[in-house]
């Protein structure tokens, strides 16, 4: 497999699954805009009907405004930890659990789930999000 860089920090990464290795890190920090320029710029962000801010948003300043400031202002302490990450023809899948507290309600919950990436330029070009959605707003 080639080497990978990332441009806009000019590290260099052995596989994609170190790239979204990086990235699941610098979200966790919260580091948003290190997280933005993992992105590509005419990215595509597939969130889960019924999810928190779900639907589908283009283009790297639309994902971080709907997406990840919006999870950062309504759950405390929310995670996405990974368990396991695979890469196949050029795609990597992510395994893992969500965790955090509704800041309105102080719900809090637990959920599985599996996300899909599809990286060019060495950015992420598309995501795809697969969890159970009730868990998260019951």
């Amino acid at each position: 497999m080639s080497e990978i860089s990332l441009n806009s920090s000019f590290e260099v990464y052995a596989n994609l699954k170190e790239v979204i290795s990086k990235f699941y890190d610098l979200f966790a920090r919260g580091d948003l805009a290190a997280v933005s320029q993992m992105l590509h710029d005419d990215a595509v962000w597939i969130q889960m009907d019924g999810f928190p801010g779900g639907g589908t948003f283009k283009g790297r300043e639309a994902i971080v405004q709907h997406v990840f400031k919006k999870l950062r202002g309504d759950w405390q302490n929310w995670r996405a930890v990974v368990e396991r990450t695979y890469e196949a023809e050029g795609v990597v899948f992510v395994t893992g659990r969500y965790s955090g507290t509704n800041v309105h309600t102080l719900k809090t919950f637990t959920s599985d789930f599996v996300h899909v990436y599809e990286p060019e330029e060495n950015r992420i070009k598309k995501f795809k999000q697969y969890t159970d959605t009730a868990r998260i707003v019951q």
